[in-house]
């Protein structure tokens, strides 16, 4: 049976990693040449002891470290750079969060975790310095093995989200050859018979088949399956700037050897390209890992894992437009014990822009972009001005323009809104407007500035939740711009009821982000909903509605036509009666609760968060109980996913903690930081979650 956290990630499965993308890099000792001295212009930045590194091409002797926080247990990996030298890299072997650094170590933008699977295994910019390819993946065993699920995604190097982009494309180790397209690899067409590469153009859906390397006589995982002889399955493959090579790392399967190849292009895809020249390498040695061209494209570097023979480092190839074998076979070592190159015209001490227009250094709550605060509050109103609180929400999270999508609901009742946080995720806020007029001037305002004119209004609920005219207001605010599927055409999500429209609501979240997960919760109370809502936020995982003691049929029906795997009950027998949860048609299914509802907020934070791979950034404290406080709550899981900081849950003021959220603080290293006003989390309440962090 799977685990919980690796039902988070997309479900699809691909070969084992260890069939395709491991295998490629089993390779053997190959004699290098001693260290270079000069190597062509920019800077080439790398990983050595868990930490990122930036030397001057020409000078290899420059070498530094960009990072020195960086551990074995947590290391920073896939690090790459744009033309200003603005460096971004992944924290924490993958689980963590996307880092926007200087050439000197400076953080030049909060950090900011992805929509991706379990864990992120590659990073690639695109030309223009504006779009990262992020490669996941989650791991599942079975049987036969490891099987590896593979998606690349899209996101706005500042982390504003991936409406235009693309999600859940079908490949991995995407490398863009222009500002909008990327080559694919490995590349598989059911059942698995061809192994090659494919073209994709961001923000568009499907992929094109550019050229196969192999071709299998029957399923990768059949009995009669066989590759043939002299087949070369091909990974991270790397053009240059002129379009003219290639560079991709091969594995033949049958033979059970590697090598680095280099192939001649006569113009970007879909011409076919030819293998110019190659370094094999021979059974038993270590690996090569992400080869990357210099910026006029004469010059080849790689990683390479060493053996006894030739050391582990970074290693150039010069000279390869005069003569592809004799510059491979020449390579030079460059960084001894270094692995993971990118190679960027950026010279070494470049001043890069900063990305946002923001100044991080200055986090006070409300500051758009700004990380969460330890020991302070956002309080825009609360329950005396939920509209306002969600507003100063939104601004404290998102800066001018920066976000793709809003999410309008009703401030009026609970029902309609409480699926709507894995439609939101962290691509833009959720906002309120109340009665069934005109819609709120102040969030008119609000829609105008954070999208930028340019973005999507998914209105929650029918026309007595919010009036026709204050949704036309909304989606005008925002640049009139259409929804089309996977969103509905109206922009608006109304079903006959609150199940019904979670369904609807789900059925989006499922198609932007394929999963075999979703969340069920009771739909005539919040708390559980609202608490396990900043985790589909994070995650984007569906949340399904169902009275306490009847499965509603709006959702059975879609566990069902959506072939759920895996069903997780938020909330005890009191939320879910154990018919209800006994009837739920799926595989498998999963109660998460405590003994009340700050307990199950407890529980979601330590069993989900945390098998999720996620919910390290700090803690988003809530009140759970106030009858007016779930707008504050509702709004507050946005901030949950943009910051990878689960919600707890207290009581009605001046309650104090209850236990099972002070031992969930004794484990957190992060922020703590209140959302509403005293009457919702007072001075003391917040005072003893800071005092009870470990």
């Amino acid at each position: 049976m799977r685990t919980v956290g690796e039902h988070m990630g997309r479900t699809a499965t691909r070969r084992a990693r260890g069939v395709v993308s491991g295998l490629v890099l089993v390779l053997t000792a190959v004699v290098l040449a001693p260290p270079a001295q000069a190597q062509g212009s920019g800077t080439i930045v790398f990983i050595r002891d868990a930490n990122v590194w930036i030397m001057a091409a020409d000078d290899p002797a420059s070498a530094r470290a960009v990072t020195t926080d960086g551990t074995a247990d947590a290391p920073y990996i896939a690090p790459t750079q744009d033309d200003e030298g603005t460096i971004y890299a992944v924290t924490s072997d993958g689980y963590g969060q996307i880092v926007t650094l200087s050439q000197d170590g400076a953080q030049l933008a909060p950090p900011f975790r992805p929509q991706v699977q379990q864990k992120i295994d590659d990073l690639d910019l695109s030309p223009d310095g504006r779009v990262l390819a992020i490669t996941s993946y989650q791991s599942n065993s079975t049987s036969i093995g490891a099987i590896f699920t593979f998606f690349m995604d899209f996101v706005h190097v500042d982390g504003s989200g991936s409406d235009g982009l693309s999600r859940n494309v079908d490949g991995s180790y995407g490398s863009f050859y222009t500002d909008d397209d990327v080559v694919l690899a490995p590349y598989a067409d059911s059942p698995y018979e061809i192994a090659g590469l494919t073209t994709h153009r961001v923000g568009t859906s499907g992929q094109d088949p550019w050229f196969d390397t192999c071709r299998k006589a029957d399923d990768i995982f059949g009995p009669d399956g066989a590759f043939p002889d002299g087949c070369a399955i091909v990974s991270e493959p790397q053009i240059d700037r002129s379009l003219s090579r290639m560079a991709a790392l091969g594995f033949d399967p049958i033979a059970e050897t590697g090598e680095l190849i280099v192939y001649a292009l006569s113009g970007p895809p879909p011409t076919q390209p030819a293998r110019e020249c190659s370094l094999p390498l021979p059974d038993g040695s270590a690996s090569f890992d992400r080869p990357d061209w210099s910026p006029d494209g004469d010059a080849l570097v790689w990683g390479y894992g060493g053996s006894p023979s030739a050391p582990a480092g970074i290693y150039v190839a010069t000279g390869v437009a005069g003569g592809c074998q004799a510059a491979l076979a020449a390579a030079q070592l460059v960084a001894p014990g270094g692995s993971w190159p990118d190679w960027s015209p950026a010279p070494l001490g470049a001043s890069p822009s900063v990305p946002d227009p923001f100044d991080p250094s200055t986090p006070t709550p409300g500051g758009p972009g700004a990380p969460l605060v330890d020991g302070a509050r956002l309080d825009g109103g609360g329950t005396t001005d939920p509209v306002a609180q969600a507003v100063a929400t939104s601004q404290a999270l998102f800066a001018d323009g920066r976000a793709d999508r809003v999410v309008l609901a009703t401030a009026d009742r609970f029902p309609d809104a409480l699926a709507g946080t894995a439609l939101a995720g962290d691509d833009g806020p959720i906002l309120l407007t109340a009665g069934l007029g005109d819609l709120d001037p102040r969030v008119e305002a609000e829609i105008a500035r954070v999208t930028g004119g340019h973005g999507t209004v998914l209105v929650l609920g029918g026309t007595s939740a919010v009036s026709d005219r204050a949704a036309a207001q909304a989606i005008a605010a925002a640049g009139n711009r259409t929804c089309a599927a996977p969103l509905p055409t109206s922009c608006r999500y109304a079903g006959s009821g609150r199940e019904e429209t979670a369904a609807l609501i789900a059925g989006t979240v499922i198609a932007e982000a394929p999963d075999g997960v979703a969340f069920i919760a009771r739909g005539d109370d919040f708390a559980d909903a609202i608490t396990g809502g900043a985790l589909a936020a994070a995650t984007r995982v569906p949340i399904l509605l169902t009275p306490p003691d009847s499965l509603a049929p709006p959702t059975a029906a879609f566990l069902t036509e959506h072939d759920i795997e895996l069903a997780i009950v938020l909330g005890g027998p009191a939320a879910v009666d154990e018919a209800t949860y006994a009837a739920l048609p799926v595989p498998q299914r999963r109660r998460v609760a405590g003994d009340e509802r700050t307990g199950t907020a407890a529980a979601i934070a330590t069993q989900l968060w945390d098998s999720a791979q996620i919910g390290h950034g700090g803690i988003v404290l809530v009140n759970v109980r106030a009858a007016d406080g779930w707008q504050t709550a509702l709004t507050a899981a946005v901030a949950s996913a943009v910051h990878d900081a689960p919600q707890l849950g207290v009581e009605n003021p001046p309650a104090g903690l209850s236990a099972p959220t002070r031992q969930v603080l004794a484990g957190v290293e992060g922020p703590i930081m209140a959302f509403g006003g005293p009457d919702l989390v007072s001075d003391a309440q917040l005072e003893e979650a800071t005092a009870a962090r470990g």
